[in-house]
């Protein structure tokens, strides 16, 4: 079998438990997601995954309530590598963006840091740090992050998605978080 085989085909294991997919893996981060940052929008309809030939990103196939993540194909021969990628794009599965727009620094942070932070627990260890806009991103979030864990969980309970969260949300919500960070964290990543 290859490594496609291995992310979507399931099979009873010798020890009795069914090998993980990337499906499974889905299921098993989207409560891991929504425990750290709030329930996710279920007006989208999460209809799958599949390899494409791009950049890993979602897309919106035939209306715009659904919603696929779609890895790059070229990481086919590589499981981590897809599972990196899905732990990263399920987070843009908390607050989907149709028509599709440019993420700001938050969001990017947010999907940079769990990727790096599931990684690190279930496949035995984090990728290398990213270089760029996604170093930047994950930089500023774990800042936030380590002045107040719970401050996306908390301003999204209020019913603010994650790219309409602004500077002066994050400043109210967090007296502790500096101006210049949250000002960092809302702008339009690149």
């Amino acid at each position: 079998m290859d490594v496609v085989d291995d992310a979507f085909y399931s099979i009873v294991q010798s020890n009795g438990t069914n090998r993980f997919t990337l499906t499974t893996r889905l299921a098993q981060m989207l409560p891991e997601i929504e425990t750290l940052f709030g329930q996710r929008d279920l007006k989208y309809t999460l209809c799958g995954i599949e390899l494409f030939d791009s950049v890993p990103h979602v897309w919106f196939p035939m209306r715009p309530t659904n919603i696929v993540v779609r890895l790059n194909y070229g990481n086919r021969n590589n499981l981590y590598g897809l599972l990196h990628e899905l732990a990263h794009e399920v987070v843009h599965l908390l607050d989907p963006v149709y028509p599709p727009a440019r993420a700001n620094y938050l969001e990017e942070g947010m999907a940079t840091w769990y990727s790096a932070d599931f990684c690190g627990r279930h496949l035995g260890g984090k990728p290398p740090r990213p270089g760029g806009n996604y170093g930047k991103a994950l930089e500023a979030y774990e800042k936030l992050h380590a002045i107040c864990p719970t401050i996306i969980k908390d301003i999204r309970a209020t019913g603010v998605r994650v790219n309409d969260i602004r500077a002066e949300r994050l400043v109210t919500a967090s007296s502790a978080c500096p101006k210049d960070l949250a000002e960092e964290l809302c702008a339009t990543m690149p």
